[in-house]
């Protein structure tokens, strides 16, 4: 899908580390992503990326926002 060079991605949920990397490479090339996360609060969405892999650096570089 990145190969057709999108503006907005929407992922319907980052359930595994290998969804999670993709939405982050996404993120990280420019691509705005949009995605649902099973958390019980805003924070825990920062946690929950780094629990699925995503090193803390990376988080902090690619996540615009969390709404619960």
């Amino acid at each position: 899908m990145l190969r057709q060079d999108p503006d907005v991605l929407m992922v319907g949920e980052v359930r595994d580390s290998d969804t999670a990397a993709i939405v982050s490479q996404a993120a990280l090339t420019g691509h705005l992503v949009f995605s649902t996360l099973h958390t019980n609060d805003s924070i825990s969405a920062v946690t929950r990326l780094v629990n699925l892999g995503i090193e803390p650096y990376l988080v902090a570089a690619t996540v615009r926002g969390v709404l619960a």
